[in-house]
């Protein structure tokens, strides 16, 4: 199978791993009150409750606005955080 039939596959299909993803890039940062004073700005204060929402209530799916500066915090890939909307690792 070509790398654009799997890429095409992959974003039909949701991923469950965002969850695990984002408690993996929670415990990088030192846990939920530390990943939310990172993410946050003058403009858009971000609490320990917004990241709890986010692991509980969004059912593990990060705002797609924050992922990709989450990966830079932590190193978690942006396709683990939300692969419905990066993709696998290597689709364009």
């Amino acid at each position: 199978m070509d790398t654009q039939t799997s890429c095409a596959e992959w974003r039909a299909v949701e991923s469950t791993n965002g969850r695990e993803a984002l408690r993996r890039a929670v415990e990088v940062a030192g846990g939920q009150t530390a990943l939310a004073r990172a993410l946050s700005t003058g403009e858009r204060p971000i609490r320990q409750g917004h990241v709890w929402a986010w692991l509980n209530r969004e059912n593990g799916v990060l705002p797609s606005e924050f992922v990709l500066r989450v990966e830079s915090l932590t190193g978690v890939s942006r396709h683990e955080l939300r692969s419905d909307v990066f993709g696998p690792e290597g689709c364009p």
